[in-house]
């Protein structure tokens, strides 16, 4: 059960209420909680679900809602955290759909928006290749690096997320083969590939019952 705020401590997850009903679950550390009130009144909303989330927080503000906070655990690992965020939204919006001001990712007309908004973005010259560099670039930052592995490792503990990632791949596969088949039969790439190979130091690979594993 929700508690109110007296101490924070390492990373936790928390709840705002608004007029006594839960509108927001997060997780963050320090005074991430206390955050909100002041982008709400700052007019600086971003885009997409933090606009839709902030812009009604700051209505709430200006009607003088009663607005509390919430504590559902702390001194957790980012990881934990992340977890327990995961597994409350997703409760609630499967329960009450509509009454949390996160975006349920889940949702028919959220996937859809959000595929309409990436082939939108995919369309413009020159998109994929700037898409490329900028990604590259985050991934060199070592703060951005362990905060996205934390947070693909937490979706991984999700069954559906396992789930759409299968199916996804599965509608891809035949058209990636056919790609890789392709590639193999040119005499140049193949002896690439064969050298390369032939290059790597195999000895620290798992073995079962003395011999290597095979991938089939």
């Amino acid at each position: 059960m929700a508690r109110k705020i007296v101490l924070l401590e390492g990373f936790y997850v928390y709840g705002i209420k608004v007029d006594g009903t839960l509108r927001y679950v997060g997780k963050g550390s320090n005074g991430r909680i206390y955050s909100h009130r002041s982008i709400a009144l700052s007019g600086k909303w971003g885009r997409g679900s933090d606009r839709v989330r902030y812009q009604a927080l700051a209505e709430a503000i200006k009607r003088d809602a009663k607005i509390t906070y919430l504590l559902y655990a702390d001194k957790l690992t980012e990881r934990e955290a992340l977890l327990l965020e995961n597994k409350l939204i997703q409760k609630i919006c499967q329960s009450n759909p509509g009454q949390l001001w996160n975006k349920d990712r889940k949702s028919d007309a959220a996937i859809a928006e959000r595929r309409a908004a990436t082939a939108t973005r995919w369309a413009k010259k020159g998109a994929r290749k700037r898409h490329s560099r900028m990604m590259k670039k985050k991934w060199q930052d070592s703060t951005y690096k362990k905060a996205r592995s934390v947070s693909i490792a937490a979706a991984w503990q999700r069954p559906d997320v396992r789930a759409r990632h299968l199916a996804g791949l599965r509608r891809v596969a035949p058209s990636i083969s056919k790609k890789v088949k392709a590639l193999w039969r040119d005499p140049k790439y193949r002896a690439n590939q064969v050298a390369d190979r032939k290059s790597r130091d195999y000895s620290s690979w798992p073995r079962n019952n003395g011999s290597f594993l095979s991938h089939k």
